[in-house]
């Protein structure tokens, strides 16, 4: 029992120790300034990929109904653009992968203070890294839509 009790005060002390708070808070920060980038991110690749597709289309808006029943007629058409126009898509996926990276960056950043790694990566590394994150999201949001 006092070795629990022991290994809990360590962890807390840790945790203020490390600028644990300090830590959360830039990573919500960047999770909430990251989440609509991240979201306009996706909707860039599955408009790239899909975007031809009506039925792909009205699936779409209804997922996007069901889980926002006050969405309102005008957001469904800007979301409509965003899929269906090819034109800016590949400037806007750099624009919003940008954007989003700066998420996963405080994610490693916090990760690199916990376990106190001295060593950075470099950013092209890092930058790599992410991406592929990314692209194993989507790649698991796409099986979920596949599969419902």
């Amino acid at each position: 029992m006092m070795r629990y009790l022991r290994m809990l005060l360590k962890s807390f002390i840790d945790f203020f120790r490390d600028g644990g708070l300090m830590l959360a808070g830039s990573m919500s920060f960047f999770t909430m300034m990251a989440l609509v980038p991240f979201c306009l991110f996706l909707v860039t690749i599955l408009g790239q990929f899909l975007g031809h597709n009506r039925d792909f289309y009205q699936f779409f808006v209804s997922r996007l109904i069901s889980f926002f029943p006050r969405i309102t007629s005008q957001i469904t058409e800007e979301i409509k653009r965003i899929i269906t126009y090819h034109g800016l898509g590949k400037y806007s996926l750099l624009l919003y992968g940008f954007l989003s990276y700066q998420l996963f960056s405080s994610i490693e950043s916090a990760i690199n203070v916990i376990f106190k790694i001295r060593v950075k990566r470099s950013m092209i590394v890092s930058f790599i890294l992410s991406l592929f994150v990314v692209t194993m999201i989507v790649a698991v949001l796409f099986i979920s839509f596949g599969a419902t």
